[in-house]
């Protein structure tokens, strides 16, 4: 089954308080003390040099490197005036590799609904769920498809509580995806959600199939379970973190990562910084054309995804 969200008593409830790390005290200008550093960050020359043969100097290397990437990115936060920025991370073909298992949800949530089978599979990347279930019956000739409305959230929980082990087998973290949360979450400043279309515990369960989510916080995030139109979950994130957080979240303090052209749509209709990641089956160059602000071609190198972040953080000045 799926792992409950923490707090909750049952897969579709709401999370109590699922934050993956202590709220912040004080000002968020990011500040650190210098005796917190972590050493790997202030290798000397000669160490450096000797790393390409020493296997675990050039581990030590590679994560000195991102971690030097990572202050300066704080430096940015504070020369944006020390403000708080929200991270918002796309799901599926981003994150995460789901194997399938989004459209065989679709299809035994629509088997729940209706009692049949679907002869038409649904039609997904860079829509919400409401979206996507409603074009889903309306495709299978399935007549007053609005019917189905009251009880819609409740199958497609159900469904993806029926295929979470499944999805485990099938599915995997992204490359990178792991360190690139890491890095991302822990810069001071930084509150780090999810934007998906996706409902709020199929969001939960994709994760978590993963071990991924510990590192963002459930309560601030945008959901297909809150609106139709994908642009408008930026506005519900944005909300939502600045009322946990009690702080001044403008919408040009938001930046969204995501794999489509829908995702770069939603974030440029909600007034978001973009940076676009080519995981899924949208190139770079396209990415790019939709308007994304940064384009990466994947999340496999943390440094060059902090670097993706300190231009956008530059532009925000």
């Amino acid at each position: 089954p799926v792992p409950l969200l923490r707090g909750s008593a049952r897969p579709d409830a709401p999370a109590a308080r699922p934050v993956p790390r202590p709220l912040r005290t004080g000002p968020w200008p990011g500040r650190r003390s210098t005796a917190r550093r972590r050493p790997a960050a202030r290798l000397d020359p000669v160490e450096r040099n000797s790393a390409t043969v020493q296997g675990r100097a050039t581990a030590r290397v590679v994560a000195g490197k991102w971690r030097l990437m990572q202050d300066v990115v704080v430096r940015e936060t504070k020369r944006n005036g020390g403000r708080p920025v929200l991270v918002l991370w796309d799901v599926d073909n981003t994150l995460i590799e789901n194997g399938g298992m989004s459209k065989a949800t679709y299809a035994k949530a629509f088997r729940k609904l209706t009692g049949v089978d679907p002869t038409v599979p649904a039609e997904t990347e860079g829509r919400t769920d409401p979206l996507i279930m409603g074009e889903m019956l309306r495709r299978n000739g399935i007549e007053d498809p609005d019917r189905y409305t009251p009880r819609l959230f409740e199958a497609l929980s159900e469904a993806m509580n029926e295929n979470f082990e499944e999805l485990r087998a099938r599915g995997y973290a992204l490359p990178g995806s792991v360190e690139a949360l890491k890095a991302v979450g822990s810069i001071p400043g930084v509150i780090q959600s999810v934007l998906t279309g996706n409902i709020k515990p199929n969001a939960y369960a994709k994760l978590a199939a993963f071990g991924l989510e510990s590192y963002v916080d459930f309560d601030a995030g945008g959901f297909g379970s809150d609106a139709e139109v994908r642009a408008e979950l930026v506005g519900y994130a944005r909300r939502r973190a600045a009322d946990k957080y009690e702080v001044d979240l403008p919408a040009s303090a938001v930046i969204l990562i995501g794999d489509t052209p829908r995702d770069v749509e939603a974030g440029l209709g909600g007034g978001a910084w973009v940076v676009g990641v080519a995981t899924g089956k949208t190139s770079m160059e396209d990415l790019a054309r939709a308007g994304a602000h940064e384009v990466l071609p994947s999340l496999e190198t943390t440094d060059n995804v902090l670097g993706a972040f300190r231009s956008v953080m530059t532009k925000m000045r």
